[in-house]
């Protein structure tokens, strides 16, 4: 099966960052969220049932950044039986 490749779509006004030097090992980072515009993405994007999806990315150049998961499971054809069929 062949993947499509698609555009990255990165997530506007979110952002983030690796954790300070100074901060204790269980703090991993930090996100930062300009209200607007995570809103309008977030509207923009969300799905059906209300959840967005974002990943955790490092770039070549080793900075992370947070991509839209637009993966969507494949819908399969279920087998239809004739016994299955009412009428």
């Amino acid at each position: 099966m062949e993947e499509q490749k698609t555009d990255k779509i990165f997530a506007d006004g979110i952002i983030f960052k690796k954790k300070d030097d100074k901060a204790p090992d269980f703090v991993k980072g930090h996100l930062a969220i300009k209200a607007s515009e995570a809103v309008a993405f977030i509207e923009k994007y969300k799905k059906e049932d209300g959840w967005l999806n974002l990943d955790l990315k490092k770039s070549q150049g080793g900075k992370l950044y947070l991509e839209l998961n637009t993966w969507k499971p494949e819908k399969k054809e279920e087998d239809i039986k004739d016994e299955d069929i009412p009428f």
